[in-house]
């Protein structure tokens, strides 16, 4: 099965979406909130729109995921890392610094909950990010 990121755009702001996800377990920690781990994998190819100003690689590659989503009465955080096969880039994303497409935004890997606030860091074929929701 081929799975692809999908673009959602909402109102100008635009997040980039798994295509595929699945939850592998859940830990509650009395009085303190929960963990669930999942795994996700999907194409960060933004080939043919990207942003006019855009200078950096269109093509961020094949994303293979695993994260942990961690719920208290807090917030909602999620911890991902990834593999890509887009080896050569080295970029940062965060609500400040757009995606390629000039788009800001991030909806979880792990139910398609829009962030608040995200980074994510690609470097040498190695994805680490976090993100938080409200």
């Amino acid at each position: 099965m081929k799975l692809t990121a999908k673009l959602l755009v909402a109102g100008g702001l635009a997040l980039a979406a798994a295509g595929a996800q699945v939850a592998t377990g859940t830990e509650a920690f009395a009085g303190n909130g929960s963990a669930a781990h999942y795994t996700s994998a999907y194409s960060m190819d933004f080939t043919g729109a990207t942003a006019p100003d855009y200078t950096g690689p269109a093509d961020l590659g094949f994303w293979d995921c695993t994260g942990v989503r961690v719920t208290n009465k807090n917030t909602v955080r999620d911890n991902f890392t990834c593999t890509t096969t887009a080896t050569n880039v080295t970029a940062t994303f965060t609500q400040s610094i757009p995606w390629p497409c000039g788009c800001s935004g991030w909806a979880s890997d792990f139910d398609g909950q829009v962030a608040t606030s995200y980074e994510i860091d690609i470097s040498a074929g190695e994805v680490s990010g976090w993100a938080i929701y409200s």
